[in-house]
C-alpha cells in the first residue's frame, strides 16, 4: 500500500494535478480505473514492479483530464513514456 501511496505522490507531482480523491480497493478487473474524478487502485498492484504501477497510475491520471480515446490522451501518454526511458537510460 505505502508503493501505491509513493507513486500517486510523484504523479501528482510529476503531471501537476492530483485527483478528487483515490482509493485502494480490490476490482474484479484491471488494476486501475477512474471514476467521477476519483482513481481506484486494486491492491494487487504492488505484485509488479515500480515502473508497471507508475505507468497504470498515469494512465489514470490522465484520464481525468482527457477522453481515453482522445489524441491528447494519446500524446501524453507517449511523453510519459518517452521521460521514462530516459530516466532509466540516466539510471
Amino acid at each position: 500500500i505505502k508503493e501505491i501511496e509513493i507513486v500517486m505522490e510523484k504523479t501528482t507531482i510529476m503531471l501537476g494535478y492530483a485527483p478528487e480523491d483515490y482509493k485502494i480497493e480490490k476490482l474484479k478487473n484491471g488494476l486501475g480505473k477512474c471514476v467521477k474524478g476519483v482513481i481506484i487502485i486494486n491492491p494487487e498492484i504492488v505484485k509488479y514492479n515500480r515502473k508497471f504501477i507508475e505507468k497504470v497510475v498515469v494512465e489514470q491520471f490522465l484520464k481525468l483530464k482527457y477522453k481515453v480515446d482522445s489524441k491528447k490522451y494519446e500524446e501524453e501518454l507517449k511523453k510519459y513514456e518517452t521521460v521514462s526511458k530516459i530516466q532509466k537510460k540516466a539510471a
